[in-house]
């Protein structure tokens, strides 16, 4: 058993000096592949275009999540349902994959904005710029979120929705902090800094609006009520006086039964206020507890850092690449020409 391991290591170690020898024997070759890849790399390095980096940090804190529950004890007596914020549904990481969905994507690419020399729809401007990098002509434009169904419309609003969510770097700056990062790499230095901070405003919105949905409901419902019954408590005060002033003869105890019934309405609709006011004060302070707060922390500034690979870095990978290749090149010429040279024996 020792000596065949004994033979396969000395036919490895006879094997790979043959090859040694071999490549030894080829460094010309190898040397001009090296020289071309690596100038190949330096000169990528020169005519590659940029990529801008843009940074927007924010934090999101919620103080109506702890108190929630005390304000709906307290609302429930009053009959009252507050509702609940679901507080947990866009919280943390969810948070981030929020920010990267195509849905909310698809509502930033329809934001206006002005580049200057125009208002134009986000998605407009994109397929702009990756047309003059791509020497294409788009012929779709966009007018606005609500155009009617085309296949080749929405097939490039997915497609962009795509490409740009792939671009995003969502993440928090710490793993102990509840500071969130979103960041995306762009040609386009306008284009990465104006979608970034559409992109957070429109996610801020809609979780705002997610978080206090049915308490707004609420306080809508609330203040229609408490105005209707203030509208009723004005009509009972103008019956009363109108039946006051048609009562022509006060000794008549008949005469002042539309007057008392006017009265008690009065006084039952002015209950009914009270409770409804109190109710719709509860439920406003409940909504603005319930509000989340989004703190924009940083936002990204002209100029924006750029990106792109370095003349070293770049001559280093392109002459390992080349490296290889010629290698592999070499080998399978070696290994084709002797298995061509066996058939022909």
């Amino acid at each position: 058993m020792s000596q065949e391991i004994e033979i396969s290591v000395r036919e490895i170690t006879i094997l790979i000096k043959k090859w040694y020898y071999y490549f030894l024997s080829k460094w010309k070759v190898i040397l001009l592949s090296l020289v071309l890849f690596t100038t190949m790399g330096v000169l990528y390095s020169w005519f590659q275009k940029p990529e801008y980096l843009a940074e927007l940090t924010f934090t999101a804190e919620n103080d109506g999540a702890g108190t929630m529950s005390a304000y709906a004890g307290i609302a429930s007596q009053f009959g009252l349902d507050l509702g609940s914020s679901s507080g947990s549904a866009f919280e943390g990481d969810n948070l981030m994959h929020l920010m990267s969905s195509r849905n909310l994507i698809q509502k930033t690419l329809f934001t206006p904005v002005d580049t200057g020399t125009g208002k134009f729809l986000l998605i407009n401007y994109y397929l702009k710029i990756r047309d003059d990098e791509n020497k294409e002509k788009n012929s779709v434009v966009f007018t606005n979120a609500t155009e009617p169904y085309s296949r080749q419309r929405d097939s490039i609003v997915m497609r962009i929705s795509a490409e740009l969510s792939k671009a995003l770097d969502i993440d928090r700056i710490d793993k102990k902090s509840d500071i969130i990062s979103v960041k995306i790499k762009n040609k386009d230095e306008f284009f990465a800094k104006t979608f970034v901070e559409a992109l957070v405003n429109t996610v801020i919105q809609y979780y705002t609006d997610y978080k206090v949905k049915k308490i707004r409901q609420n306080v809508a419902i609330l203040q229609h009520q408490t105005d209707s019954i203030r509208n009723l408590i004005n009509g009972n005060i103008v019956d009363i006086a109108v039946s006051t002033d048609l009562n022509v003869n006060p000794t008549r105890e008949i005469a002042r039964t539309g007057i008392q019934r006017k009265q008690v309405d009065a006084q039952v609709n002015g209950a009914m206020y009270t409770e409804l006011v109190k109710n719709l004060e509860l439920s406003k302070l409940t909504l603005r507890k319930e509000t989340p707060l989004i703190q924009i922390i940083d936002t990204p500034m002209f100029p924006l850092e750029k990106h792109k690979m370095g003349t070293m870095k770049a001559a280093v990978i392109f002459g390992f690449i080349g490296f290889i290749l010629t290698l592999a090149f070499l080998m399978l010429r070696k290994i084709f020409s002797s298995t061509a040279s066996d058939y022909s024996l």
